[in-house]
């Protein structure tokens, strides 16, 4: 659960990726507002909106359950990056092709 009424849901599996982590530090110092304070879960190899900011509370469960985008719009539970075109933010007008899964390098 987040500080802005957003939550998201993942498996175990999905946190025991050694990729995954929970932030709170940048720089040595405390993660600022701007990045997603107090905490933030951030998942490499999945579009952004798994990447929930302000976390303010884990629940484990038993059951799993749709997220927050998943819920009000088109978006997949899962949040796998697809195969196709990435349009990254910081190369504006230009389209990349991808394989899928975490990007790492253009």
């Amino acid at each position: 659960d987040c500080a802005d009424e957003y939550w998201e849901v993942v498996s175990l599996e999905e946190l025991a990726d050694p990729r995954v982590v929970f932030v709170f530090k940048m720089n040595d110092a405390l993660l600022l507002d701007e990045y997603g304070a107090p905490l933030r879960m951030m998942f490499p190899a999945k579009y952004g909106y798994k990447s929930a900011k302000a976390v303010t509370s884990i629940t484990f469960s038993a059951q799993g359950g749709a997220g927050y985008w998943s819920t009000v719009g088109p978006y997949t539970g899962h949040g796998n990056i697809q195969p196709g075109a990435d349009r990254p933010q910081d190369l504006p007008g230009q389209s990349m092709s991808i394989e899928g899964g975490e990007i790492t390098a253009y």
